[in-house]
């Protein structure tokens, strides 16, 4: 087993995206050889190892070229000229390709944690891959252009599933699989402004940047053969912030004890012997608490607009949903419910004394 210097019992990567900006201090490297970017470390947030883009793929568009908003809510096939966005690709803190060709970027991460695997069989490890995709510009490789009939976004999708594929076929061609925890998910839901670039929340309402469902609850699937049942569908309720506590339980680590987490153990959920401990879910967006569940119940406060999420607004009342009977949020309860309302609102009042108030973090930039 290896162990690095700062005691770490994992060998760990993390390919694909990786947001710069932090709230806390940490110590950041100036890239001098190309302007606009600072490099957190990532030995700074617990990896050994980087290879991908240090921010959001729209970012560093040098003007050229027609509007991609403009351009993708006319036509669900429009994919842009990656050249037009001079975004780095890198490895640790060394540019090695700019601007990087983003046709190629799911492919290449995908191989990157591969050969990660590969050379840390027989070892503990831990792969971060978020790929970039389907974050706007949406791009692909050829060898996947069109084959979707859902359109270039649909074509991404079959190229993460591509992805996908490769890992699951990886580990079982090295004999890993039943001692290999993968997991599946999303930050945040569709990002309904850019139409059918932006991906659909099916029934649920709203999209990224909202605190309504459709915003906020995102597809996870768990893989484990031998621990986690196939097929088993889990509706308890969970968030991503409990895969610290479920991975340190399921590896043995211990959880720090000098601070308060909002982190809870699902393993029990996962595995079926037992129900996830989570019981309620606090709704925060900017920097702001907008909504709060409790069981079925979700009460909101404060609300954005479904599409453009920049828009803020305030209902006239509190409005109240059975989110499991009602998982559109299409029928607000709240009047009926005038004891169910007081205790939400009681209990976001509790929440918000138990924590310490932070910025909003999407407002702070790192600046040299």
């Amino acid at each position: 087993m290896k162990t690095t210097d700062r005691g770490k019992l994992f060998t760990t990567i993390t390919a694909g995206i990786i947001g710069m900006a932090s709230a806390t201090p940490v110590r950041a490297d100036v890239a001098r050889a190309q302007p606009n970017i600072i490099v957190v470390l990532c030995d700074d947030l617990g990896f050994d190892t980087f290879y991908g883009i240090p921010y959001s793929n729209d970012m560093d568009f040098d003007g050229r070229g027609p509007d991609y908003f403009t351009e993708a809510r006319k036509d669900p096939d429009y994919m842009p000229d990656f050249s037009h966005y001079n975004i780095p690709l890198m490895r640790d803190a060394e540019i090695i390709e700019r601007p990087v060709d983003q046709r190629t970027l799911t492919r290449r991460c995908t191989e990157q944690a591969i050969d990660f695997i590969r050379t840390s069989r027989g070892k503990p490890f831990f792969v971060y891959l978020p790929h970039v995709m389907p974050h706007a510009p949406l791009f692909c490789s050829e060898d996947f252009r069109g084959r979707s009939r859902r359109g270039l976004y649909g074509d991404v999708v079959e190229e993460i599933d591509w992805s996908v594929g490769r890992l699951l076929t990886t580990l079982k061609e090295l004999k890993i699989e039943c001692n290999t925890l993968l997991m599946f998910s999303s930050d945040n839901g569709p990002w309904l402004h850019f139409d059918t670039h932006g991906g659909s929340p099916g029934p649920l309402r709203g999209g990224k940047g909202t605190t309504f469902e459709g915003g906020q609850r995102a597809p996870t699937i768990f893989w484990w053969p031998g621990r986690i049942q196939p097929g088993s569908v889990v509706s308890d309720l969970g968030c991503a912030t409990d895969l610290m506590a479920t991975l340190a339980a399921l590896t043995g680590a211990p959880l720090p004890t000098d601070r308060k987490l909002d982190s809870l153990d699902l393993s029990p959920a996962l595995v079926g012997t037992g129900r996830s401990p989570r019981k309620s879910m606090a709704y925060w967006t900017r920097g702001e608490l907008q909504a709060f569940r409790d069981g079925p119940w979700k009460l909101h406060v404060m609300k954005r607009h479904p599409v453009e999420y920049w828009r803020v607004e305030a209902p006239a009342a509190p409005e109240l949903y059975h989110v499991e009977q009602d998982i559109a949020e299409a029928h607000n309860v709240a009047d009926r419910h005038p004891e169910i309302v007081e205790r939400l609102r009681q209990a976001m009042a509790a929440h918000k004394a138990d924590i310490d108030p932070v910025p909003d973090q999407l407002a702070i930039r790192l600046t040299p």
